[in-house]
């Protein structure tokens, strides 16, 4: 594992410290922007509706600044800092007062503890970015399906790409592992999906669930999808066991399977078990 930056012995007192700080202000800052993402990706493909007070005609990840979406005041820098601002606003917007949803906070924190638990376990290396840019997409993709059952391909292939290469020279695993475990991750679900369709004349998975087992494949190669697999199952049953014991479960209730493999996945990937 090879270290991005090499350190004399007289700098090491501070390090662990000044690296943790820098570790968690990366990891708010990019959860920060995830947030952009999740709230516009979805808005940008039609899922989700615009804002009723939206005054432009483009809304992409870059326009129109950001704004509250209540009274569609645009945000200054204050009102921006990830984190800090929500806690000193006590959770509403400065100027309407308005709440602000919890769920900005709650991917900021978890960026950010995400990133201090990969640089504990793989250091200040080129695997740890690596690691942190497959954490931010499995952030982006299990939420993106759990709020409104979509893995768009505009996330999920780019990344899929991503990791093939990276593996070219076996950053996770070499790269005939990862051809396999793209291939073996995308033809498992498919052949679950047909299988199910036959017996019961419905389809049981979408075809974004394929191309992200396929993904997970391509980073961490097919050794990992046996482990990856159980554990999204395990959390997508206890998932169901709550959800129904709250009265929110019907048969017919589809089940955010991408979010349990996201969290499969990660595990995998900080478990080393590629």
């Amino acid at each position: 594992m090879t270290p991005i930056i090499a350190l004399g012995q007289s700098e090491l007192t501070l390090w662990p410290l000044m690296l943790w700080l820098f570790t968690a202000t990366i990891g708010l800052v990019i959860g920060s922007y995830l947030n952009v993402v999740i709230y516009r990706l979805p808005r940008m493909l039609e899922i989700a509706p615009l804002p009723t007070n939206n005054t432009t005609k483009a809304f992409n990840l870059w326009w129109p600044r950001s704004h509250c979406p209540h009274c569609n005041a645009t945000l200054g820098v204050r009102d921006l800092i990830p984190l800090v601002s929500y806690l000193s606003l006590g959770g509403k917007c400065r100027y309407c007062h308005q709440p602000i949803s919890w769920s900005y906070p709650i991917i900021e924190t978890v960026t950010a503890a995400t990133f201090l638990c990969i640089v504990a376990t793989f250091g200040l290396s080129w695997l740890a970015v690596a690691s942190g840019v497959l954490t931010c997409s499995l952030i982006v993709l299990g939420v993106l399906d759990y709020k409104y059952h979509i893995l768009p391909d505009n996330v999920t292939l780019p990344i899929l790409w991503l990791g093939l290469l990276l593996n070219i020279n076996g950053l996770f695993v070499p790269v005939e592992d990862a051809i396999i475990g793209a291939s073996v991750g995308y033809l498992s679900l498919w052949t679950v999906f047909w299988i199910h369709k036959f017996i019961t004349g419905k389809a049981g998975l979408g075809y974004g669930d394929f191309k992200f087992l396929a993904l997970l494949g391509a980073w961490l190669g097919w050794a990992s999808l046996p482990f990856i697999v159980v554990l999204a199952s395990i959390c997508g049953l206890v998932y169901a066991a709550v959800q129904y014991g709250r009265g929110r479960l019907t048969r017919t209730t589809p089940l955010p399977l991408g979010t349990f493999l996201a969290l499969g996945g990660w595990w995998a990937l900080l478990q080393g078990w590629w």
